[in-house]
């Protein structure tokens, strides 16, 4: 399973997988299974391909693209679990390829929210959310991607939920 998409909704449980070309949508419940498919863009398909391929050992939780009016230089990000069971590599793909950030490195505890869902947002700032499992705590997480010329960095900061 390379592409792997997870989120609650109620007391249902939905496991995207992208497998050749189109979006296969599981609903599972304890009583009626559902299978629900549904194409997806190659654009898509073409940045989740190349990330599981350069890093076989992410699991890809959630992706986004900048929509049109918040367009700057990133092209495409994903929030991916490691083989450590951390949830808060975010990869970022631009013109000059792709970055992995860990937002939150040596934090296991904390699990992506996914109801928030991932963001690109103006001025190439890419927001997403964690709980902390042992505390319960949620956190508000934003990269801020800057690059000049051909440097990238990248700045993390996290806000407490109130």
């Amino acid at each position: 399973m390379r592409y792997q998409k997870k989120f609650l909704t109620g007391g249902l449980l939905a496991v995207a997988l992208v497998v050749a070309g189109g979006l296969l949508v599981y609903i599972l419940d304890t009583e009626t299974p559902v299978v629900h498919q549904e194409e997806s863009s190659s654009a898509d398909n073409e940045y989740l391909s190349v990330i599981t391929q350069k890093y076989p050992d992410y699991t890809i939780l959630d992706y986004t693209f900048p929509s049109s009016e918040e367009s700057g230089s990133i092209e495409f990000a994903a929030i991916a679990q490691g083989k450590d069971g951390s949830q808060t590599n975010v990869f970022v793909v631009d013109d000059t390829g792709i970055g992995r950030v860990n937002a939150a490195s040596d934090r296991l505890d904390f699990v992506y929210i996914p109801q928030d869902g991932i963001k690109i947002l103006p001025q190439d700032r890419i927001c997403f959310t964690v709980q902390d499992t042992t505390s319960q705590q949620v956190f508000d997480y934003e990269i801020l991607y800057q690059k000049e010329g051909k440097d990238i960095s990248y700045r993390v900061s996290s806000q407490l939920r109130d």
